[in-house]
């Protein structure tokens, strides 16, 4: 038996439903990203699909952190993408879907949406500047403790040195 796609369905209150696509694979272009969203939607008769990565790196980059359309949503796990996904999808399945209508709503919502878009893009570029920060802090913390270790070492090598010389000096006056 060939499974349907569409990992979770959400089925909300007005009798409309979500479908989420999850996905631990890199190997998915954009076309397949959305033939197969578009496919989980048809196949279970849902009114929205969130096509769910589950990292950032396996999203198709042209799509990547975020793509929002009227019918789907396509991005990755980490951070708040599922959160902010599940409640734009909301709004979508909940909105009236009066088909005069959902054309103008949609022309009226995609400014915000492409900003939201953007936004998602700003919040991607930060948290890569973050996780470089991040990186950068634990490797000048691993090379300051290597430096201190190291002037540890000689420290007890001055040590020893001294402590051989202060022991010779001391045998040698008491051999006096």
């Amino acid at each position: 038996i060939e499974s349907k796609k569409g990992d979770i369905l959400i089925e909300l209150e007005n009798n409309k439903s979500i479908i989420v696509e999850c996905k631990d694979s890199a190997g998915y272009s954009s076309k397949k990203t959305i033939d197969e969203i578009n496919d989980a939607i048809q196949n279970r008769k849902a009114s929205f699909g969130i096509f769910l990565f589950a990292k950032r790196d396996e999203m198709p980059r042209e799509l990547c952190p975020i793509k929002i359309t009227d019918k789907y949503l396509i991005t990755y796990y980490d951070e708040d993408n599922l959160y902010f996904s599940y409640r734009i999808a909301r709004l979508f399945v909940l909105r009236n879907r009066e088909n005069t209508e959902d054309k103008v709503n949609f022309e009226k919502i995609s400014s915000e949406l492409s900003t939201i878009e953007d936004n998602f893009k700003n919040i991607d570029s930060i948290q890569t500047k973050v996780t470089t920060i991040i990186n950068s802090g634990e490797y000048i913390r691993e090379n300051i403790k290597l430096l201190r270790d190291r002037i540890d070492g000689s420290v007890i090598k001055i040590k020893n040195a001294l402590g051989e010389k202060f022991e010779e000096e001391v045998s040698s006056s008491l051999k006096k």
